[in-house]
């Protein structure tokens, strides 16, 4: 299991990938670059998992977990 972190703070560096990511050419470098992805949405996560891609990250609410333990 991947170890769970809570975040606080808007401006902690662990959020750069989704603050930086949220610009569409920025976004197009990005991935093209680093073969980076957002998945939103739990069955696009759960697909992209089973797939075999592997996460570098996941960043959600805390009522999330238990379904996508």
């Amino acid at each position: 299991m991947a170890d769970l972190v809570e975040i606080d703070d808007p401006d902690d560096p662990r959020l750069a990938d989704y603050r930086d990511l949220r610009d569409v050419e920025l976004r197009k470098h990005l991935e093209a670059e680093h073969g980076l992805f957002l998945a939103e949405g739990e069955k696009v996560v759960r697909r992209a998992v089973e797939s075999g891609f592997p996460a570098r990250s996941f960043l959600m609410a805390p009522r999330w977990l238990a379904g996508l333990s």
